[in-house]
């Protein structure tokens, strides 16, 4: 960016004798600082991200288990049933079965993926983590923060003094910008846990 010349350039055609003079000899543009007191600033405002968020990791094994009794302890019972003749297959209407089956499985499934995981926008400020669909996490509760991958999906996994476990990750594994959203907030992220730290 070229520093400006304030003398009248209306001779110039536009130009300044300033810049001309840098045409003619080839000098490079120079170079403009923001203030130190810019940058402090900048540094501290709050950072956006808009996150996949798993609020009890360590359930979520037991929630896809229930889910999957779910699905298949009615199709055993319905199949016990019809082989000690306790239900008459003539009697039974399936074009009404099947579909009242699909929709259960479907609730169901709606319902354990609702406690399971949400998408948030998760507000990091100098003192806590914002999730407005949770509540506010402060970084001093925290006492490990780790991303691991499996299966070529990553997931960063934060654990609070409770005992509870976070898994948070990209809203869409497949978006290029979803990642890079993920992997920006993983960065900022530590930058805060790392300085409430050594501030202890």
């Amino acid at each position: 960016m070229y520093i400006q010349n304030r003398r009248n350039s209306s001779k110039f055609k536009g130009y300044s004798p300033l810049q001309l003079l840098n045409g003619l000899i080839g000098l490079k543009p120079a170079i403009a600082y923001f203030a130190y007191t810019q940058l402090i600033y900048n540094n501290k405002m709050d950072k956006n991200f808009k996150l996949a968020i798993t609020p009890n990791y360590g359930k979520v094994i037991w929630r896809i288990i229930i889910l999957l009794l779910s699905v298949i302890i009615p199709i055993i019972l319905f199949g016990i049933s019809l082989e000690k003749e306790l239900i008459n297959p003539e009697r039974v209407k399936f074009e009404l079965v099947l579909p009242i089956y699909l929709v259960l499985v479907a609730i169901s499934t709606f319902l354990v993926i609702r406690k399971t995981y949400f998408k948030d926008i998760i507000t990091l400020t100098n003192e806590s983590m914002e999730i407005p669909k949770m509540r506010n996490i402060d970084y001093r509760e925290i006492t490990k923060n780790k991303a691991f991958t499996v299966r070529g999906f990553t997931s960063y996994i934060i654990t609070l003094q409770e005992g509870r476990k976070l898994a948070i990750g990209p809203v869409n594994n497949f978006s290029t910008s979803a990642e890079s959203t993920f992997r920006d907030f993983i960065i900022e992220f530590e930058k805060k846990v790392d300085n409430t730290v050594y501030s202890k």
